[in-house]
């Protein structure tokens, strides 16, 4: 469980600088080509919400985690710690779906067939995870630290 626990913190703060790193080195094209873009630009918005806040997510891990793994009982918050992993886990990847979608609709001419196709496969892929979130987080049995050390059975590929 120690060698868990030094490998969460350890994550945690390499993604910190990871995400630091990105933002500083590529600032300046954010400025040019981001920036003057529309207040009312939808994926001005996108790209804000990407960048900033899962910053400020990756901050706020750099002191919750610690605090969840320091030896203490806490596996009353395991339980909604799974959930808002799951949650800004869910939203982040939809976010970037959304502007994956997007290219690929322009790519294929603006089709409505893809366009709604599209809608479809990001819609399911959304439901899927809250219903396995809803299924899965309440069966979890966490350790005192709400480290998963195996996980859970129904993940069949990661075995």
């Amino acid at each position: 469980m120690a060698q868990a626990i030094r490998d969460a913190n350890s994550h945690c703060l390499a993604s910190l600088v990871f995400l630091v790193w990105d933002i500083s080195i590529t600032y300046e094209a954010e400025v040019e080509y981001i920036w003057p873009k529309p207040r009312t630009s939808f994926f001005k918005w996108l790209y804000f919400y990407l960048r900033y806040f899962n910053l400020l997510i990756q901050i706020w891990h750099q002191i919750a985690v610690p605090h969840l793994t320091d030896g203490e009982e806490h596996s009353s918050w395991c339980g909604a710690w799974y959930t808002y992993a799951v949650v800004i886990s869910q939203v982040s990847i939809s976010a970037v779906e959304v502007i994956l979608a997007v290219r690929v609709f322009a790519l294929f001419n603006k089709s409505r067939r893809i366009a709604c196709f599209l809608a479809i496969v990001i819609a399911a892929e959304m439901v899927t995870m809250a219903a396995y979130g809803f299924y899965v987080i309440p069966q979890l049995q966490p350790s005192n630290t709400c480290i998963l050390t195996e996980p859970p059975k129904e993940i069949l590929n990661y075995r």
